[in-house]
């Protein structure tokens, strides 16, 4: 299924990539598809590791960043 839609794209863009003879509808679905997947995995890690970030967010809060003290900045 396909929706029309109104996208605003870099002028320069364009024109690259009709030099290139790319298909820049073709191009921001691939990019989209791939952002998209890339963002479900990452909320689907987060989900499974929620407990694991939390109590080293604990360990921090209580204790401090580990080894801070060699920190350069």
């Amino acid at each position: 299924m396909t929706k029309i839609t109104k996208v605003a794209v870099d002028a320069q863009l364009v024109a690259a990539a009709e030099i290139l003879g790319l298909d820049i509808t073709r191009e921001g679905d691939v990019h989209m598809g791939g952002r998209l997947d890339r963002r479900r995995r990452e909320n689907a890690w987060r989900r499974r590791n929620r407990e694991a970030i939390q109590a080293w967010n604990g360990c921090i809060d209580e204790n401090g960043i580990p080894f801070e003290q060699l920190r350069p900045w």
